[in-house]
């Protein structure tokens, strides 16, 4: 990962006379940023779930971060698109991170005044979500423009496996800081993190800062639905949205509770097996991250078969996780479909990249993003409700075949070569 990010700062570029360190070091700047505003949330959701549980002793009240968190984020991405029109991407995100951060200042406040009621935190975890909607799509549409274009896959590989890892740390990390420090003090190591990871977008400079300029004759409506009209007449995003949808929707097997079934049920064992499918699954993301680093130029020029292969491999390796009655080789299972899957999305995101105008990219991106909040949002409830009509293994098998649609939609038009110009299908 070292030579990646040393890559990243000595690779030229060309960019309208933009200097080739100050491109790659505002990249180093955004991953870095974004990095921390990651760890942050990391510590955020373990801190204020201990915290909510250990004052009201409610499960479900422990459970409303997710729920309000959904809910919000899907709202902010909505209304993304018409942001996008009136502020710069480095402006969006840096107001989106700064507001996040000064909202903490209200968490911390809560915290030292023992009058206030627990409920009063909510409204400020829905704010909080809600600008952190603008984050991923303004993130996702910042890197090519401060990259190379030949060092695409490489740099979203390397953000994905930074989130990839932070994933695979996340409770583990959050619960030992919350255990040895108190949730109350982990809330203060978030404040701080979240002033850095603000401070570090500062130093980002965007050689593209004139495309987004603000639109101010756009209608609310027009800019609102821009985003989806540039999906949905574009021959490969349309098919990419349609199968990234399902795929996200089988995502809900993952969820603990059925996870949890699945572990009791089907391999007959404790809950530890549970912990141990998890980890194994996100170490197979970082293998995979690893993969794509060492193979960054290849996977660029065959994106379409990536994400075909990796629907595909991942679907197959996720019908043997759900008929092995062995609990090892469902670890190994599990840990061998990280990389198909890191492959596949980090292909996708570069293919959205490279095939979206860049006045356009931001907008599709948060299209992108709401559509997988929606899509995440179901995929729990519906996954839940099938497993309990069905046999929990034929839920995971039907799930494979969902995540098998963006292969089967991408097929027909595997031969056709991607363009930034918007097409009909």
């Amino acid at each position: 990962m070292s030579q990646t990010i040393q890559s990243l700062f000595t690779t030229k570029y060309g960019y309208k006379g933009a200097s080739p360190m100050k491109k790659n070091y505002s990249f180093i700047c955004l991953w870095l940023g974004q990095s921390l505003a990651n760890l942050g949330d990391v510590f955020l959701v373990v801190s204020l779930i201990t915290l909510v549980y250990h004052q009201t002793h409610s499960t479900l009240l422990a459970a409303l971060y997710p729920i309000i968190r959904t809910s919000f984020m899907t709202i902010s991405g909505l209304i993304a698109p018409w942001m996008m029109d009136r502020f710069t991407l480095l402006r969006l995100l840096i107001l989106a991170q700064g507001g996040q951060t000064v909202l903490m200042v209200g968490i911390v406040i809560f915290l030292n005044n023992s009058a206030l009621s627990i409920h009063w935190i909510w409204p400020l975890v829905a704010l909080i979500s809600f600008l952190d909607g603008w984050t991923q799509p303004t993130r996702n549409s910042l890197i090519p423009r401060l990259v190379d274009k030949g060092q695409l896959v490489k740099a979203n590989s390397l953000i994905s496996t930074t989130d990839s890892l932070l994933q695979l740390v996340h409770w583990s990390v959050g619960g030992l800081a919350v255990a040895f420090l108190g949730a109350s003090s982990v809330i203060w190591v978030t404040f701080i993190v979240y002033i850095i990871s603000t401070f570090s977008l500062f130093f980002i400079r965007d050689p593209y800062h004139t495309v987004n300029t603000p639109i101010k004759e756009t209608s609310q409506w027009v800019a609102l639905k821009e985003g989806w009209q540039t999906v949905f007449s574009h021959i490969y995003l349309k098919r990419l949205a349609i199968g990234e949808f399902f795929l996200t929707l089988a995502g809900g097997i993952w969820s603990g509770a059925l996870l949890l079934t699945f572990v009791t049920k089907v391999l007959k064992e404790n809950e530890y097996w549970w912990g141990f499918i998890n980890s194994s699954y996100f170490a197979g993301c970082l293998v995979g991250g690893a993969f794509i680093l060492s193979f960054a130029k290849w996977i660029e020029k065959h994106l379409i078969p990536v994400i075909l292969w990796g629907a595909l491999i991942f679907s197959l390796l996720t019908i043997a996780f759900a008929t092995t009655p062995i609990a090892l080789f469902s670890i190994i299972f599990i840990f061998l479909s990280g990389p198909p899957y890191e492959a596949l999305y980090n292909a996708r995101t570069t293919l959205i990249q490279t095939s979206t105008s860049p006045l356009q990219l931001p907008k599709v991106f948060s299209a992108f993003t709401t559509l997988n909040t929606i899509s995440f949002g179901l995929s729990t409830f519906l996954m839940s409700m099938l497993a309990d009509l069905l046999d929990i293994r034929l839920v995971y098998i039907i799930a494979a075949f969902f995540s098998m649609i963006p292969a089967i939609l991408l097929f027909p038009i595997r031969h056709q070569k991607p363009s930034p110009v918007e097409q009909s299908s």
